[in-house]
């Protein structure tokens, strides 16, 4: 995690790093159009194709960015779910082992309530099981 975390911070900076060039050429590009003289046409050209690159740049390290604190969550959270099941699992397992099993075919879990399985009751019965295990 750690060295995710570090990889992360240093795409971070670097994104930081190449929005703050990409800021210095979009200034002095608009220092050079606010002026209108003879020899800006000269200047304009290399300029726009520095803050195409500077953009581009911007939006890769953003990219890199977004990958590397992905998988510092990625990380995390895979962590914190395997100290979870290491506290929980056993009590988990059992609480969905029902569940898992198809025990879910009866019409109740309630044990101490008068439940059938479903295919039990037929169609026609005046016997109705509501969902807490009671019925009529």
């Amino acid at each position: 995690l750690q060295q995710a975390f570090d990889a992360c911070q240093t795409s971070k900076t670097s994104w930081h790093n190449r929005k703050a060039e990409l800021a210095e050429v979009e200034a002095e590009l608009a220092a050079v159009l606010a002026v209108s003289s003879p020899g800006n046409a000269e200047k304009i050209a290399p300029l726009r194709e520095r803050f195409d690159v500077k953009s581009w740049e911007v939006n890769r390290s953003a990219g890199l960015y977004i990958r590397s604190h992905e998988e510092v969550q990625r990380i995390s959270i895979r962590d914190r779910l395997n100290d979870f099941m290491q506290q929980h699992g056993a009590e988990l397992a059992a609480a969905l082992a029902p569940e898992l099993m198809g025990i879910k075919k009866t019409a109740c879990y309630d044990t101490k309530s008068r439940c059938r399985p479903l295919n039990d009751i037929s169609a026609g019965s005046s016997h109705r099981v509501d969902r807490y295990g009671g019925g009529n």
